[in-house]
């Protein structure tokens, strides 16, 4: 049984968005979260050791920022005023969303902590469907919503998703399905709830700890949310949340094969899983790996098989991979 909310008529939400090079889409997920009506939210930015200044894109669009040390002491967090904390390496996501989770946890009044993508739109009831939720299922660990893709706003890319335990591959469920005609998933029946768009408790961090920081991209959610087999998972059919995809980091997306960076990634950190979860399965997950390795080169895609392979043998990422994301 988890540690249940204390019931007040508002809920605050903690939103912590993982920025990494995201000026250009930042804007409009800080948008879509102040539009929304009722909504009790508290945002923390975490800047992942960007090369574009987020603070000064934020505020010359409009909205008033406010650059904090990430051990500032807690104090009134504003609802109308994100916080911006400056990591001065790039931490990968875990860590850039453990940093905000570390400052937000800090501070009583906030009851839910939410890990949005900066690539995101929500809904305009999304943050009050959260809020909603959680006073429903007040034990609640894991909560998820409906994401879609941003360019094809009734087309699904996650129910939350399954895993395959031999492979270490990830299923999105309802992938592709027309949202207007398919039913989200019974919770139970889940794996694990996108990072993309994922809501835990405090009840949840106080048992499983923080987002693991093994896997610097990739499965770090899915780790998370098997690391307690009895975790109450909530979705909710109505907290929406529209997706572009691979903005920072090029993931696969409805039009376009991941890149040779989210290739790397993908298949080290399928590996890493593996071997947490089923040791007894990496012989054929690295055959998994190296099927899709084949796949590329078929495709006449060496750069993507090239990474693929490097990460799948614990080789360190290329040049130009370590470049994109300054390590």
């Amino acid at each position: 049984m988890g540690i249940s909310l204390k019931i007040r008529q508002s809920l605050t939400i903690g939103v912590i968005i993982v920025a990494y090079d995201s000026g250009a889409v930042i804007v409009d997920c800080l948008e879509s979260l102040f539009s929304a009506p009722d909504a009790d939210l508290r945002v923390v930015i975490v800047d992942n050791a960007s090369t574009d200044d987020v603070i000064s894109i934020i505020r010359s669009a409009g909205v008033d920022a406010e650059r904090m040390d990430c051990e500032a002491p807690p104090r009134l967090l504003l609802q109308d005023r994100p916080v911006v904390l400056r990591s001065d390496q790039n931490l990968g996501f875990a860590g850039g969303v453990n940093l905000g989770l570390e400052f937000l946890r800090k501070h009583e009044e906030v009851d839910l902590f939410w890990i949005l993508n900066p690539d995101t739109i929500v809904a305009k009831n999304t943050p009050v469907a959260i809020a909603a939720g959680a006073k429903e299922n007040p034990d609640f660990d894991v909560m998820g919503g409906r994401i879609c893709y941003f360019a094809e706003p009734n087309i699904i890319q996650n129910d939350g998703g399954r895993v395959n335990f031999w492979t270490g591959a990830c299923q999105p469920v309802n992938m592709f399905r027309e949202a207007d005609k398919t039913s989200t998933p019974p919770a139970q029946s889940l794996d694990y709830i996108s990072g993309a768009h994922i809501v835990v408790s405090r009840g949840f961090l106080a048992k499983a700890g923080l987002m693991p920081e093994r896997y610097f991209l990739y499965y770090e959610e899915t780790d998370w949310c098997l690391t307690l087999p009895d975790r109450k998972l909530v979705f909710l059919a109505d907290a929406v949340a529209y997706h572009h995809g691979g903005t920072s980091i090029g993931s696969a997306t409805i039009d376009r094969s991941a890149s040779p960076l989210s290739s790397y990634f993908m298949a080290r950190s399928r590996l890493k899983f593996v071997r947490k979860f089923r040791p007894f399965a990496l012989p054929i997950a690295m055959g998994f790996n190296l099927l899709k390795a084949a796949q590329s080169v078929l495709r006449g895609d060496i750069a993507e098989a090239t990474a693929n392979l490097r990460g799948s043998f614990g080789l360190p990422p290329t040049a130009s991979i370590k470049a994109k994301i300054r390590v």
